[in-house]
């Protein structure tokens, strides 16, 4: 079997500048003080919400103005990662905006506010807007419309992100949208800003002992203005609850510094909040990012693991451990310890799939015997995998291949740094592989299994979405 290439070059970080509220402890907590329900949303944030659509509907982009701040607005692909501009890009965006207008019809879906998340924000969705994303480095995006995010940040709201949106792929991921506000029938002026007139809702966490390396912490603040962060949340099936993940990493790379490290769990009616992860972490090699996988059906459980950062290049994201955690008392339970480079949980969630570290294969474990079984693979050259995915029955999987890792020109490929790629299905009873894709030199990935006989994947020449069927091996644009 050749060995897989694991590691090559540093991962690349969101760069989000943000101040975050709360203090830092360890333990699962619940809170008493609820967090702000996110179901209502605050009359600042439908002030702030009432600016956008107001400035949309009314065709007078320059009404955003006063919600763009002096470190601008990231036009940012959705899911991936982005080197924030840094800079107040106040006419770019307008101008952008004004020639969408000129030939746009945009309808107002609604949005959702994550009140008493990191930090406070709201995400705005658009149907039948786009911006040209072209302009922006990006192609293929498969979107039909855009998300427009607001974040409350030291001084008031501000409009921080702007993302292509695919309301099939993405709008399962925020839930129930709230109706967007009318045009206000008073046109804000240019200048005005609505800042929120609230103090924060403040937790009974205690606040621990910081090293001086890192942000000064005052008033149960935690200030993280200047670091590099990345954020992420993710809604229960039945929308009762809410898991939000942070990190923060100094933007210098100097020996002994510390990386910020928050993953919190609450319900959407503000009354159970549990803190999984709120902590300083010394930066070394192999730093673990909480990261989420899924939710149980039954919305009894949250299950994440933690992506590693590699010491050098890896083709796809490290996933190294599996974790649940018991939503009716915060208790977190070790599924699988850190033994692999990625993994997927089953849809009955009754097995993990993963492939191990080192010369290990696939490896499929039962999380009730706790029985492993494993097939190895090995497609003849140096390899890295990655995107597992579940056949929606939970009999098969697909697993992609990228063929001589980290070769060739850097930024060819939307997708993975690779010379080609391969996919796998595997039968999750016998373990029987057969190749549907193979060493393609258009990057094909697996992207996600919703129908039985057919695979979405992506490529990463235009990064568009693409059909594979797992009975022809025929690819097809949908």
């Amino acid at each position: 079997m050749v060995a897989k290439n694991q590691y090559r070059i540093p991962l690349i970080v969101l760069v989000a500048t943000l101040l975050i509220s709360q203090g830092c402890g360890s333990s699962p907590t619940a809170v008493s003080t609820p967090v702000e329900s996110i179901v209502t949303a605050p009359p600042e944030v439908v002030a702030n919400v009432q600016t956008v659509v107001t400035a949309i509907q009314t065709k007078q982009p320059e009404l955003l103005r006063s919600l763009i701040g002096e470190d601008g607005v990231a036009i940012a692909g959705f899911a991936q990662e982005v080197d924030f501009k840094g800079h107040n890009n106040a006419d770019e965006i307008i101008a952008a905006f004004e020639r969408v207008l000129e030939q746009s019809t945009p309808v107002c879906e609604g949005f959702v506010s994550y009140m008493g998340a990191l930090p406070d924000k709201v995400i705005l969705v658009y149907r039948n807007l786009e911006l040209d994303w072209s302009q922006f480095g990006f192609g293929g995006t498969n979107s039909d419309g855009m998300s427009i995010q607001l974040f409350n940040t030291s001084d008031s709201w501000r409009l921080v992100f702007i993302t292509p949106f695919n309301f099939e792929r993405d709008l399962p991921l925020l839930g129930t949208l709230q109706a967007c506000p009318a045009v206000s029938p008073v046109i804000p002026s240019p200048t005005q800003v609505f800042t929120e007139t609230s103090s924060p809702t403040s937790t009974e966490t205690a606040i621990s002992s910081i090293p001086s390396i890192t942000p000064e912490i005052s008033n149960n603040e935690l200030n993280l203005f200047g670091m590099n962060v990345q954020e992420w949340a993710s809604t229960s099936p039945d929308g009762k609850w809410v898991a939000v993940g942070l990190v923060a990493f100094p933007k210098e790379n100097i020996g002994g510094q510390q990386a910020y490290i928050r993953l919190m769990i609450f319900s959407a009616d503000g009354k159970i909040h549990w803190m999984i992860f709120d902590k300083w972490e010394e930066l070394n090699l192999g730093f673990p990012i909480p990261a989420p996988l899924k939710w149980s059906r039954d919305s009894k459980h949250f299950y994440f693991t933690h992506r590693v950062t590699p010491d050098g290049c890896s083709a796809f994201s490290l996933l190294t451990d599996l974790q649940q955690v018991n939503l009716a008392d915060g208790t977190v339970t070790e599924l699988l310890p850190q033994s692999a480079v990625t993994l997927a949980l089953a849809p009955d969630q009754s097995q993990v799939a993963y492939v191990g570290q080192g010369d290990r294969g696939l490896i499929l474990k039962d999380l009730v015997t706790g029985e492993e079984r494993e097939t190895e693979i090995d497609p003849g050259k140096e390899f890295d995998a990655g995107n597992i995915m579940w056949s929606p029955d939970g009999n098969a999987l697909a697993l992609t291949l990228a063929i001589n890792p980290c070769t060739g020109e850097y930024g060819g490929s939307k997708t993975v740094w690779a010379e080609s790629t391969s996919i796998l299905r595997v039968d999750a009873n016998t373990l029987q592989q057969r190749v549907l894709v193979e060493e393609d030199p258009r990057w094909f990935i697996t992207w996600e299994w919703n129908e039985a006989e057919k695979i979405t994947i992506t490529d990463g020449v235009e990064n568009s979405l693409w059909h594979l069927d797992v009975n022809t091996r025929e690819i097809t644009k949908p």
